[in-house]
């Protein structure tokens, strides 16, 4: 069943290619390719019980790659049971401890990158769902990898130009560990969080302590992003015309050492989404809160700093060359972490309308919609990105125009230069507009609060700001609060997660 799920997921990706030299071999025995997908599915799902009863390692691999491959084209729903079913069997074979009976040292590394995975997987699914986390890291750890021969670096490329001196290294551990390290602050960043979320009583309090919250994580991740080796690191790739020169370089190697060159950059381009995707969900929660008119200039100093962060995170994931994943496993995952950026990207327009940011903004948003179109039909997250993007970008160009006609003729602040590090006199006062006519066609359940007029449902964090604005005789809004909706952008993004492609199999 493992090897069937590996083959079942392989076929997803690579099937849309007309590239792929394995359409020659369904044709000649006559097989249709997603006939085939579907019955390997069927079986999987009807053996599903009998690997978790038999609580092997392989049911530990076999429920992960069903999750992996129902949470990005079938069922997220599903998904998330079958993850829930690969934790409790992980659990089951005691993978968080090194076992004291494992004589073969590949049995003994199989099972520290299966327990290392559950942690990745785990923290992955609370993101993207909103849940609370089924694995407590503060009493188990994840577990240090060894430079076994599937790591080892290609000699052709350590052997030549191609990869420079001061980024060559031996084996591809150290994007594995990044991995693994990244997921763990995260999951520790969400806990946090959450725990934060049932104090309420002490609004001004609160909001300092989530204000802090913020920024130690920001910091975390920061630190984090120093320790990545220069080789995995895509800011460094992307420098000095170093990725299209690599790209040429390799054309001439031999098929295996230009797979694993290639490999490596797309490590590279994960370990920066990932990182950009958590800074995002460090500075959401305050960014997501309810203020009233009177804040400390401490909280609101902090929410420029967030605003400015995560704007800063989404135009480095809009600009990252995304169409490089296009027939790869992670070609769904960079579709979500887009969507997410995109969905920053709107803030700033109606915050600032018609200034350098906004521009910028508005500009990251195109290059994500363009992308995920690129991507094409099947790849139903993307299809769905570009979608839900595109009508959101609408709403936001209207509200943009609106805010700035409001304001009157000293409302826009234009920025002296397009850095988002010198954004920002304003925090967002508001974003979308009510029952706007360009989101009709958008499902109800994948649009914020703001435009369908639906009461909240409920999320892993708290509301979003109404508006924000200083205290004493700093910047106020042009408006009074009651004529301007409140900036739900937030509202349902899990929900909109959980809910990727559902639909089209109702």
């Amino acid at each position: 069943m493992a090897v069937l799920a590996v083959a079942m997921i392989g076929l997803q990706c690579v099937l849309p290619d007309q590239k792929w030299s394995g359409h020659k071999l369904l044709l000649h025995y006559s097989i249709d390719g997603t006939k085939l997908i579907h019955n390997l599915v069927n079986e999987i799902r009807l053996h599903l019980l009998e690997i978790s009863i038999d609580c092997r390692i392989e049911a530990v691999q076999a429920c992960y790659l069903v999750s992996s491959y129902y949470v990005y084209h079938n069922s997220p729903s599903i998904a998330w049971t079958v993850s829930g079913m690969a934790v409790r069997s992980a659990y089951a074979l005691d993978l968080y401890t090194k076992s004291s009976r494992c004589d073969d040292p590949v049995m003994d590394e199989i099972r520290s990158r299966c327990w290392n995975h559950a942690i990745v997987g785990d923290t992955f699914t609370s993101v993207i769902y909103g849940r609370p986390s089924c694995i407590d890291t503060g009493l188990v750890a994840l577990h240090t990898l060894k430079d076994m021969d599937d790591l080892m670096i290609d000699p052709i490329l350590l052997n030549n130009d191609i990869i420079p001196n001061d980024m060559r290294q031996t084996t591809t551990a150290g994007f594995f560990e990044a991995k693994y390290e990244i997921y763990n602050i995260i999951r520790h960043i969400l806990s946090r969080f959450r725990r934060l979320q049932l104090r309420k009583e002490r609004m001004e309090e609160d909001l300092a302590t989530i204000a802090e919250a913020s920024q130690d994580s920001e910091e975390q991740l920061i630190c984090w992003r120093k320790r990545v080796p220069r080789l995995f690191d895509f800011e460094v790739w992307s420098q000095e015309n170093r990725l299209e020169l690599f790209h040429q370089q390799i054309e001439n190697l031999p098929p295996r050492a230009k797979v694993q060159a290639e490999i490596i950059i797309l490590q590279a381009a994960c370990l920066q989404l990932t990182y950009d995707g958590a800074l995002i969900q460090a500075c959401r929660p305050l960014l997501e809160q309810k203020i009233t008119n009177v804040c400390s200039e401490y909280v609101v100093n902090a929410m420029c700093r967030s605003l400015r962060t995560a704007t800063t995170a989404a135009l480095r994931i809009s600009r990252i060359p995304v169409l490089q994943f296009k027939h790869h496993f992670a070609e769904s995952f960079a579709s979500l972490q887009q969507f997410t950026a995109g969905v920053i990207l709107c803030i700033s327009p109606t915050s600032q309308p018609f200034s350098a940011i906004a521009h910028e903004a508005k500009a990251g948003v195109m290059r994500i919609i363009h992308a995920s179109t690129a991507f094409g039909a099947n790849n139903r997250i993307a299809k769905q990105t570009a979608q839900l993007l595109t009508d959101l970008l609408k709403v936001t160009i209207e509200r943009e125009m609106s805010s700035a006609l409001r304001g009157g003729p000293n409302y826009s602040r234009d920025v002296p230069d397009s850095s988002v590090n010198s954004t920002a006199q304003q925090m967002p006062l508001n974003l979308l507009e009510p029952q706007s006519p360009s989101c009709h066609n958008m499902p109800s359940s994948l649009l914020p609060a703001s435009i369908t007029g639906e009461p909240r449902r409920s999320n892993h964090f708290p509301g979003i700001s109404e508006q924000i604005h200083r205290s004493g005789a700093a910047i106020q809004p042009s408006f009074e609060a009651s004529e301007c909706p409140s900036a739900n952008i937030f509202e349902q993004l899990d929900d909109t997660f959980g809910a990727f492609g559902e639909r089209e199999l109702i």
